[in-house]
């Protein structure tokens, strides 16, 4: 049985033979009410831009997109390691040889 078929019975359950509203289930956090008294003192309307008072020393900076590229191709698969860091090798411990695998033992 699959989660989404648990979820889609559980709904059908409450919704329907029950007759209850979902919002008695869903937590007091996420009410529109709630959220709205949570930013009631942090977000405030700017109005519309012709209102706006700019400083003339922002509105005169120009503001161009980075001068660097994407590097075509697909990413490196191994990281690089930063300066100074060690590079920790791994070893095979049937034979206690460094870089390799089961598979590459000789």
């Amino acid at each position: 049985m699959s989660l989404e078929y648990l979820f889609r019975n559980l709904i059908i359950n409450f919704l329907f033979i029950r007759r209850s509203s979902c919002y008695y289930y869903c937590s007091h956090y996420y009410h529109k009410e709630t959220l709205a008294i949570a930013y009631a003192g942090s977000i405030y309307p700017v109005g519309p831009m012709q209102e706006w008072d700019v400083p003339d020393d922002v509105q005169s900076r120009v503001v161009l997109p980075p001068k660097g590229r994407k590097p075509s191709g697909r990413p490196p698969k191994k990281r690089k390691p930063s300066q100074g860091e060690e590079i920790v090798h791994r070893k095979y411990g049937r034979c206690g040889g460094l870089g390799h695998n089961r598979l590459k033992c000789s």
